[in-house]
């Protein structure tokens, strides 16, 4: 038998069939089967939930309180703030201190005339509901 696409998780049976392996389902095998819903996130291999960011648990309905020091975030006032480096070669180690110690910080900003010629971090925020 002949298969095309070629099934993926699973073997042709006959012209364009696939019998998928366990854990998987689509036209050709190509999807991962979970028993229980991944809810904040994608069922990426059988019973496996992969995350999105803030969420944790088997079925990612938990919300993350770690400290994440590894993806480069800080905890501002409950939130997490992700920094990300300039594309100057600078590397981001003040904020990286602080991210390893995952502290509250109070942040002043300044104006734009008083920071040019030194190094900024960008910060991207996100909030888990």
């Amino acid at each position: 038998a002949e298969c095309d696409p070629a099934c993926v998780n699973g073997d042709c049976t006959s012209q364009n069939t696939c019998n998928c392996n366990e854990g998987w389902s689509a036209d050709i095998c190509n999807e991962a089967v979970c028993d229980s819903e991944c809810v904040n996130g994608d069922c990426t291999a059988p019973n496996t939930c992969t995350c999105d960011e803030g969420w944790s648990g088997e079925t990612c309905n938990e919300v993350s309180t770690g400290c994440p020091v590894e993806d480069g975030f800080l905890k501002f006032s409950g939130q997490y703030f992700k920094y990300l480096n300039r594309d100057d070669g600078y590397p981001q180690s003040n904020m990286a201190t602080a991210a390893a110690r995952c502290e509250k910080l109070n942040l002043t900003l300044a104006h734009p005339n008083d920071i040019i010629g030194t190094r900024s971090c960008l910060l991207e925020v996100w909030v888990s509901f």
